[in-house]
Order: structure tokens, then C-alpha cells, then sequence
């Protein structure tokens, strides 16, 4: 049945894929390479491209089925052999990294252990040989938690949970000596099945009439009163939908875009779209489940159209296959396989990886497969183009810059040319937007000027955001210093 879907699916998309992948020409999975032997469990992959020269996973490692988990990781990056992070006669699993963003370690490992009783959770700081320094219970409470999430946009940093179907969230404070979480509150208390964050928006799918409804709460800003979190209101309350996720922008993008399934379909929240809630087209695939998407600068939508990588799995038991999906709304013309074997895979999910030259960065889809009875991890790789794809200047991109070398050690040059006359304000921030340097450059129209940033001793080693502006129009460009 499997070969039957899957050459029908590909004969009628054959002409389609020829000319997507040649006008894109980001449509190239690597092969699936094993993360994880094929002796344990693996599971709950979590990804983050450390210091910005590597990307690896944090995950659950049990050695039989109902083992105890204990925390592992691994770079995809070097593929060096697996290490073991957290590990003992206790529970631990949901492994979030915070990053510090600072030389002296690499961040803190938020998880969930029952090691003192109920499932609470718990922050460890990893140091740069990723051993663990200290642990501090986070939480306290007679129940267990569960369902814990991370937001990290670049407004306030949040960590979510839920107790007794009760979504919790939390303000964290950090330092490079102490995480700790403040302001914590139950931000919804109704038979709450999943739960997500991102930046400024939760998103809650509760139980209703024997379905599963998706409702949200945005923080907002009122003068004279200041931050607060509005009044619930329902994103979709028909039907029963499932597998919410949160999709992930390119590093310092708060896109606050929800992904969920319904009645076989992959469905896309956004305020950025209207209709706010589009569907993606998966062509009768059966058995769509755990849709996972990353996206990115908006100024790529002129060429490439609406700028995302989405990831699902389709099929039941070895049937079960990772596809992917680029573009935009009702356009998915470009719909591939990223799995093609006769074993399960499942529960994808996809992440940033570490910037490749030019203005592109590695996106790694990582899931479950089943092997020997048991379930490894395997992962695929592509590229994603981040920049405007445009070099040239023009009436549609008036202000070009461009950076070299990227990534720098010492200094990095910077090119402007504007088809306007004027000052060009060019400032570099920090991810936690910390401006940390600021230039002003007079520009004459059409003429190319160059300038350098020489980053003081202090700064610390990562990724920073260079931008350009004039006259209210923006270019930023990612630059790591290492």
C-alpha cells in the first residue's frame, strides 16, 4: 500500500518538483543519518546550534521501554560519539536548553525529574565540557508537572507547565551566576490537554464537548497600566484538533504562528496572513500527525514566496514516513519525502542549525524510528536561504548591505550602497537586544561605503544583529563573532 501511495503522490508532483527545486534550490534533504544507537529509546529531541558554530540535540535515552530516562546529547554537527548529560536511579526527561550566551558556559538544561518525589522541574548549568555544575528545584507543588515549554523572543523569556490540566507560566531570570523563575501564576485552569508558548502569546488546547479546542491569551501593553495578559479568546473551537505546535523563527523572529491537524489536514495560525488561519495542502496523504515548521525573514517572500520549512509524518506503523513541505499557503507543490524505508518514523520535529555562507543556515528535521525493536533517532538536513537572495540594488531593495568575513574573529567589514542620499544609522545588537554598538554613515546616492566594527574585549563570543537603517526602511543581517 505504502509503494502504491508513494509512486501515485510522486508521478503527479514530478513536473512541479523539477521546477520548484530549480528556482529555490533549497529542495535537498541530506540522507537520514543516525543520531542514536539502535539499542535504547530515544525520544523528545530538543535542538540548539551552540555558540553558533554547532547544532546538536538534547533527548531521552532509556534502555528498555520502561526504564527511567535519563538526558543525553549529541552534536550533528561533528558527530561526535553520544554524551551523557543527567543520568541515576530517577526520572529525567523534557530536556529545554536556555543559552547564556556568555564564554564562561554554555547554558542552563531545564527538565523534568521526579528525583525528590513528584515530577517537578529542575535547571543545571552546563558548563563548556557540558558536565553539570549545579541544580536548583525550580518548582514545588503536591502534584506533578508535565507538558513544559520554553519561550525565548525578544521581549520576556517564559517557561510553562501544566499541573492537574492547568497551564502555569513563569518569568525567568538569569544571570551567569543564577536561573531563577519569577511571577509564576496559572495562566489557565480549564482541562487543559497541550500547551505552548511563544513570545508574546499561550496557546491552550482544552477539552470541550468530548473535542479538543484551541484557545489563546496575548500579552499586550496599556499605557497607564503596563503589561498584562488579555482575555481568552478561541483560535478554533470546532471539531477535534490535534498535535499543536509552535512554529519557530529564525533566531531573533517572534513569529507567534500555530500548527495543529484536522481532519487530516495541517492547519497555520498567523497574524501576519489573512485569513489569519490557512491550510496546507498534503495531497490525501493518510494519517497526517505532528506537523513541525520553522520560518524566517520575511524579506525572502518576493523570491521565494512565503519562507518556511515544514516538516510531518503520514502513514500508521511501517507505514509511517517523514515528509516535507516548502512555500506558500495552498501551494505546497513542492511536497517531498524526507524518509522512504519499510520501518516507522515518526514525531518529527525541525529546528535552526548553525548559519552556512552565503545568508543561509542549516535546518535539521530530527524523529523517531524504530529499529530492532527498539527506537533510535535519525536526522535529515537542508538548507535554508535567510538573506533577501537579492545582492543587486533596486527600486524593490534601496538599501543593500553586506558583511565580510562572516563569521569573524578580529573585524568585520561592512558594504552599504542606498539609492538614496542621507544618513544610514548602522547599530549591532545582542539576541537579548542589548544594542552594543552604534555608527552613523552619511550616504550619497548610489555611492558604496564601507565601515568596520571592532567588537570591544568584553563582548562575548556568538551571534549578533547587525542593522542598517535609513528613512524607516531596515536591513539586518546575522554576524557571529567567535
Amino acid at each position: 500500500m505504502k509503494t502504491i501511495i508513494t509512486t501515485i503522490f510522486n508521478f503527479s508532483l514530478v513536473i512541479l518538483l523539477a521546477y520548484s527545486a530549480t528556482a529555490q534550490d533549497i529542495y535537498d534533504w541530506s540522507d537520514p543519518i543516525p543520531v542514536t544507537d539502535s539499542l535504547t529509546f530515544n525520544s523528545n529531541p530538543s535542538g540548539w546550534a551552540i555558540d553558533y558554530t554547532e547544532f546538536g540535540i538534547f533527548y531521552e535515552k532509556r534502555f528498555c521501554d520502561t526504564c527511567n530516562a535519563n538526558i543525553w546529547y549529541r552534536s550533528l554537527t561533528s558527530m561526535e560519539p553520544e554524551k551523557q548529560i543527567i543520568s541515576g536511579i530517577a526520572n529525567y526527561e523534557s530536556p529545554l536548553l536556555y543559552q547564556s550566551h556568555n564564554n564562561n558556559f554554555k547554558g542552563y538544561l531545564i527538565y523534568l525529574s521526579d528525583s525528590l518525589g513528584n515530577t517537578e522541574v529542575f535547571v543545571s548549568k552546563i558548563g563548556n565540557d557540558f558536565r553539570i555544575t549545579e541544580t536548583t528545584q525550580l518548582t514545588h507543588s503536591t502534584a506533578n508537572e508535565s507538558h513544559l515549554v520554553l519561550s525565548t523572543g525578544s521581549n520576556t523569556h517564559y517557561l510553562g507547565w501544566l499541573e492537574n490540566q492547568k497551564a502555569w507560566i513563569s518569568t525567568i531570570e538569569y544571570s551567569n551566576t543564577e536561573f531563577t523563575l519569577s511571577e509564576s501564576f496559572v495562566i489557565d485552569s480549564g482541562m487543559i490537554n497541550d500547551y505552548q508558548l511563544a513570545n508574546s502569546k499561550a496557546f491552550f488546547q482544552k477539552t470541550e464537548h468530548d473535542s479538543l479546542h484551541i484557545y489563546c491569551r496575548s500579552k499586550e501593553y496599556q499605557v497607564g497600566v503596563g503589561w498584562y495578559w488579555d482575555e481568552l479568546f478561541g483560535i478554533d473551537t470546532t471539531g477535534n484538533n490535534l498535535d499543536i505546535e509552535v512554529c519557530t523563527g529564525w533566531e531573533y523572529m517572534d513569529f507567534n504562528d500555530l500548527l495543529w491537524v484536522k481532519g487530516n489536514s495541517i492547519h497555520h495560525y498567523s497574524e501576519h496572513s489573512s485569513p489569519e488561519i490557512n491550510e496546507y495542502q498534503t495531497y490525501n496523504l493518510p494519517h497526517i500527525q505532528g506537523p513541525s515548521e520553522v520560518m524566517w525573514d520575511w524579506a525572502v517572500a518576493k523570491a521565494f514566496g512565503q519562507p518556511g520549512i515544514l516538516v510531518f509524518s503520514t502513514g500508521m506503523d511501517n507505514d509511517s514516513e517523514i515528509y516535507s513541505s516548502f512555500g506558500d499557503y495552498g501551494f505546497e507543490y513542492d511536497t517531498v519525502f524526507v524518509t522512504k524505508n519499510n520501518v516507522p518514523d515518526r514525531n518529527p520535529k525541525v529546528f535552526w542549525g548553525e548559519p552556512t555562507e552565503p545568508f543561509s543556515n542549516w535546518v535539521y528535521a530530527v524523529w523517531e524510528s524504530e529499529r530492532n525493536q527498539h527506537q533510535p533517532l535519525y536526522f535529515a538536513k537542508i538548507k535554508a536561504f535567510i538573506g533577501s537572495g537579492i545582492a543587486e540594488i533596486s527600486t524593490d531593495n534601496p538599501l543593500v548591505m553586506s558583511v565580510m568575513p562572516n563569521p569573524f574573529t578580529e573585524k568585520i567589514k561592512i558594504k552599504l550602497t542606498s539609492l538614496k542620499n542621507g544618513n544610514i544609522i548602522l547599530s549591532v545588537h545582542s539576541l537579548t537586544g542589548k544594542t552594543v554598538w552604534n555608527k552613523i554613515v552619511n550616504s550619497q546616492e548610489l555611492e558604496t561605503q564601507y565601515c568596520y566594527w571592532v567588537p570591544e574585549k568584553h563582548l562575548p563570543k556568538g551571534m549578533y544583529l547587525l542593522t542598517a537603517e535609513q528613512d524607516g526602511l531596515k536591513v539586518t543581517r546575522q554576524i557571529v563573532y567567535r
